[in-house]
């Protein structure tokens, strides 16, 4: 699968998750390109991540910081993956290299909460994207 312009250019894309009964649960994350498809970062207890226990089916547009997609926006199918270890750090690493400043205030943010017990200190977890 080639890489895709837009979602390259992204600096946010809305990622629907759907619910067991078939609801559509969409968020706003940073996204980055990783192996042959894209990824992004997220903690393992997230909604994201139990909604894609049953199934990985989910889509992707792209959005501005509060998730709001522009009408006729494109909309690209995906199976997602969730992943620890090794694989969500180089996920990190990328997501780290492409938001910058950006990603090292909400780290040093992320760390606060962690210290004062509201944080998920879980193992890194990412979810990898495979467009259909």
């Amino acid at each position: 699968m080639s890489h895709l312009p837009a979602l390259d250019a992204a600096r946010y894309v809305s990622f629907t998750t759907f619910r067991r009964d078939g609801r559509p649960v969409p968020t706003a994350v940073w996204i980055v390109r990783h192996d042959d498809g894209y990824a992004f970062t997220t903690e393992l207890a997230s909604g994201k991540v139990r909604r894609l226990a049953h199934t990985a089916r989910a889509t992707l547009r792209v959005c501005d910081a509060r998730g709001r997609v522009a009408d006729g926006a494109a909309t690209w199918e995906c199976v997602a993956r969730v992943v620890t270890g090794d694989e969500a750090e180089r996920v990190r690493g990328a997501i780290a290299r492409k938001y910058g400043i950006g990603y090292l205030l909400f780290a040093a943010w992320w760390w606060v909460l962690e210290r004062l017990g509201r944080g998920d200190d879980g193992p890194e977890t990412a979810v990898v994207l495979t467009l259909a």
